[in-house]
């Protein structure tokens, strides 16, 4: 993924989320300990133009890895380092 965006949500501890950008399929930012749901995100302007005549974003990654995701992970104190493979 060239660009786009990295959420791990609490999944039940009421931890604040953290987020950070991807770049060239990588990315890094800190986050608090504990179960997260991973998130990501990307978009791409499409043709179409909104009411003001602006590019209208849409979605590149599929829902099942954004907003609907299931995928989890475990952030622990130390470093850590994850990979993800998104499917069409």
């Amino acid at each position: 993924m060239e660009k786009g965006a990295i959420v791990f949500d609490a999944d039940g501890d009421g931890a604040i989320p953290s987020q950070g950008g991807i770049t060239d399929g990588h990315f890094e930012f800190e986050s608090t300990a504990g179960n997260k749901i991973v998130r990501i995100y990307s978009t791409r302007e499409s043709d179409e133009k909104g009411p003001y005549g602006e590019p209208v974003s849409v979605s590149i990654v599929p829902r099942k890895y954004g907003t609907d995701s299931t995928m989890k992970e475990v952030v622990k104190e130390e470093e850590n380092v994850y990979s993800f493979d998104l499917e069409s």
